[in-house]
C-alpha cells in the first residue's frame, strides 16, 4: 500500500500535518538554542508527509527526557492532539483506519520525539558480561592528552570489572610501548576477558601485532572485533576519514549501527552503502549487509541472543591497501580546559560552531561542565554535540574540559564561540 497510501495520505491531510511540523521546526530554529529540536521537527515533517512504509524506532536517555519535557510544553501537546483527533475521526469511517493508525503513530512521536543519542555500547556490553559472572578488564585507549571517555565508564567499576587507561599526549612509538606494557600488566590479573576501547582513530594492526609478541602471545587470544558506525554518518567525508572508516570495519566480525532510533530508514541504508564504498576504495573484497555482519537495531532492545552473537563474532582477516597516515593525524582534537560556560551558552556555541565553515569540519564536541541544579547545588553534566543534535546529561563526576574533534579545525574561532562570542 506504500505508494498509493502515501499519495492519498498527502492529499487528504498529510500535507497539512507535515506543514504543522515544518512550522514548529521554524519556530524552534529562530531561538538558535532550539536548532537541534527544529532539526528533529523537519525530519518528522518528512515522515508526516509520507508515513507509509517507514518504521519508527524509539530510544531513551536522560538527555532525551529533558528535551521531551520542553518539547511537550511548547509544541508537542498541540501536535499530538491534532494527530489524535484526526486519527479518531478517520478510524470511525472504517475505510480510513489505515490512515488513522498513521496519525496515532505520529501522535506518539509528537509527545516524545527524541531518542537517546549515542548510547555507549561498551557500557551495555560490559554490564552484560559481568551479569554472566565473567571477570573483565577494560582498557580505555586514547591518543589525546586527556582521556575523557574514562570518566563515563566509572559506574562500571566493581569486583568483576576493573578499568585501566592510556592517555596519549605523546608520539606514536611512546604510545605503542605504553599500550603493550598495560596489556602485560592486565594479562597477570586473571581476567576472563579484556575489552580494548580504541576511542576512534586506531591502527588495528597495532593491536593484532601486539598479541603475537612475547609474553602476550601466551596470555591472550583474539576474541571479537566490533566496529561501531553512526547511522547518521556524514555523507561527504574526506579521503582520510573514509580510509579510517574502512580500515576499522574491514576486519570486524560485527558492525553495530548506532543511533538507529534517530535515523530515518533511508539514512541507515545510505550509511551502509557509504561503508561499502569506503571498503571498495581501499580494495577490500568484503561487502557488508544488514542482518548479517551488520546489526541495525536500537541497542536498548538488544537481547541475550544479540550479545551472545556479538561476543562470539570473532574477526575477519581481510586484505586492504594501507595508507600512510603516520606523519600526520587525519583528525584534529582541540582541548579547552576550565571553560566556565553555562548550559545555554554551550548550546548556542555548539550551534554556531557547527554552522560556521570557518571553524573547520567539526564532527563532535564533547566534555563536561558544572551547572546549578534545582536544589541550588552545582552538579556535573556531560556534553555530547554533533551537527544533528546537542545532548546534555547528568553524570556523577567529571572534569572541566571541552574537546572538539574534526578536520582542519580553527582553534581561535572555536574558542571565541565557547567564550560567548557571536562571530568567529
Amino acid at each position: 500500500m506504500g505508494c498509493l497510501g502515501n499519495f492519498l495520505w498527502f492529499i487528504f491531510g498529510g500535507a497539512v500535518s507535515g506543514l504543522s511540523w515544518c512550522l514548529a521546526g521554524c519556530l524552534w530554529c529562530i531561538t538558535i538554542v532550539g536548532i537541534p529540536v527544529g532539526t528533529q521537527c523537519f525530519k518528522l515533517a518528512a515522515l508526516s508527509f509520507f508515513p507509509f512504509g517507514k518504521e519508527v524506532r524509539y530510544g531513551g536517555g536522560a538527555g532525551s527526557f529533558l528535551l521531551n519535557i520542553l518539547w511537550l510544553i511548547f509544541s508537542g501537546l498541540a501536535l499530538a492532539l491534532e494527530h489524535a483527533a484526526l486519527g479518531a475521526l478517520l478510524c470511525v469511517t472504517i475505510i480510513g483506519i489505515p490512515f488513522g493508525l498513521q496519525h496515532f503513530k505520529l501522535a506518539k512521536l509528537a509527545l516524545m520525539p527524541f531518542g537517546s543519542g549515542k548510547t555507549t555500547f561498551l557500557k551495555k556490553y560490559a554490564a552484560w558480561l559481568v551479569s554472566r559472572g565473567e571477570k573483565i578488564g577494560i582498557l580505555e585507549n586514547d591518543l589525546g592528552p586527556v582521556n575523557v571517555d574514562m570518566m563515563l565508564l566509572k559506574s562500571l567499576e566493581g569486583e568483576n570489572c576493573e578499568l585501566e587507561m592510556i592517555s596519549g599526549g605523546c608520539d606514536r612509538e611512546t604510545h605503542r610501548r605504553r599500550f603493550r606494557t598495560k596489556l602485560i600488566a592486565m594479562g597477570m590479573s586473571g581476567y576472563d576477558r579484556v575489552l580494548v576501547e580504541p576511542s576512534g582513530i586506531y591502527d588495528t594492526d597495532e593491536f593484532f601485532d601486539a598479541l603475537h609478541e612475547e609474553p602476550l602471545d601466551r596470555w591472550y587470544e583474539t576474541g571479537s572485533v566490533i566496529a561501531v558506525v553512526d547511522a547518521k554518518l556524514e555523507p561527504d567525508l574526506s579521503e582520510a576519514a573514509d580510509y579510517i572508516l574502512a580500515s576499522e570495519a574491514a576486519c570486524a566480525g560485527c558492525i553495530l549501527i548506532s543511533r538507529t532510533q534517530e535515523a530515518l530508514e533511508g539514512e541507515t541504508a545510505e550509511t551502509i552503502a557509504h561503508l561499502n564504498r569506503a571498503l571498495e576504495k581501499v580494495q577490500c573484497g568484503r561487502r557488508l549487509r544488514a542482518g548479517e555482519e551488520i546489526l541495525c537495531r536500537n541497542w536498548d532492545d538488544f537481547t541475550d541472543a544479540d550479545f551472545e552473537r556479538i561476543a562470539s563474532c570473532g574477526f575477519v582477516p581481510a586484505d586492504y591497501v594501507k595508507r600512510g597516515l603516520r606523519d600526520k593525524e587525519p583528525f584534529d582534537s582541540l582541548f579547552f580546559m576550565n571553560s566556565s560556560v553555562t548550559e545555554e551558552g554551550l548550546r548556542t556555541a555548539a550551534a554556531r560552531i557547527f554552522g560556521d565553515p570557518g571553524c573547520g569540519r567539526v564532527f563532535r564536541i564533547k566534555g563536561f561542565f558544572k551547572k546549578e541544579g534545582m536544589d541550588g547545588r552545582e552538579a556535573w553534566s556531560e556534553l555530547n554535540a554533533t551537527r544533528h543534535e546537542t545532548v546534555i546529561s547528568p553524570i556523577e563526576e567529571g572534569q572541566e574540559i571541552l574537546i572538539a574533534i574534526g578536520e582542519g579545525l580553527n582553534k581561535e574561532k572555536i574558542e571565541r564561540y565557547l567564550q560567548g562570542g557571536t562571530e568567529g
